[in-house]
């Protein structure tokens, strides 16, 4: 079953990972040592870990125009991937468009396997896919991230398209584990989505490109 949202992908810049390392981690937000290299499609990623192990991870070019455009021409930052996590990952995904399995060297020479599918289109900007968690043990448990993810706020005039693409895709499209999902009308031509997490202290927002992020007392 999808039992919890695993990890939001950024599209920004490096700086743009800088930027919100520095306002979110006084919020509960702990950076990740080392990035992961996709030199393939050239981009790396770097990320901020908070609550049970999730992550925020940025995703950013590192050669001009070689990354897919779909994910860099747009307004960035934005949120761009929504990962939820499944312990039954061959029944959860039967069916799905695309499966990712690759394994990354980590910079301080551990192993991480990437086992990812998706519904629909990967090279889309905005996309969901599913981790595979049999344990249920996500990527960043001992990083002491204490943020929460409360609500992912879908925001704009395809909004009903994107609630009946969730429900169809995870069976339900009210809930990912704790996470609220909410579809709401607004005036982007398509759909931004806002994360919100409760947090100890430094409550606010954090204006992206496309969206933003909500941190609200808690």
């Amino acid at each position: 079953m999808f039992f919890g949202i695993d990890h939001l992908v950024v599209a920004g810049t490096r700086s743009d990972h800088a930027s919100l390392g520095a306002r979110l981690g006084p919020c509960g937000f702990v950076p990740v040592p080392g990035r992961l290299r996709f030199d393939e499609i050239g981009a790396h990623s770097e990320s901020l870990a908070y609550a049970r192990g999730a992550f925020v991870e940025v995703v950013y070019e590192v050669v001009e125009g070689q990354a897919p455009r779909v994910w860099f021409d747009g307004a960035v930052p934005r949120l761009m991937g929504i990962g939820v996590s499944s312990d039954d990952f061959d029944r959860d995904t039967a069916g799905w468009e695309w499966t990712m399995d690759e394994e990354q060297v980590l910079d301080d020479g551990s192993t991480l396997r990437i086992h990812a599918a998706g519904p629909h289109e990967h090279l889309s900007s905005l996309y969901l896919f599913a981790m595979d968690r049999p344990d249920r043990v996500l990527d960043h448990p001992g990083q002491g991230g204490t943020a929460r993810l409360v609500e992912l706020r879908f925001e704009g005039r395809e909004h009903l398209r994107w609630r009946r693409r969730v429900e169809r895709w995870l069976g339900r499209a009210d809930a990912v584990g704790d996470v609220e999902l909410r579809f709401v009308p607004g005036e982007c031509a398509g759909i931004a989505v806002t994360p919100v997490f409760a947090v100890t202290g430094g409550a606010g927002w954090v204006e992206l490109a496309a969206g933003a992020i909500e941190l609200v007392a808690g």
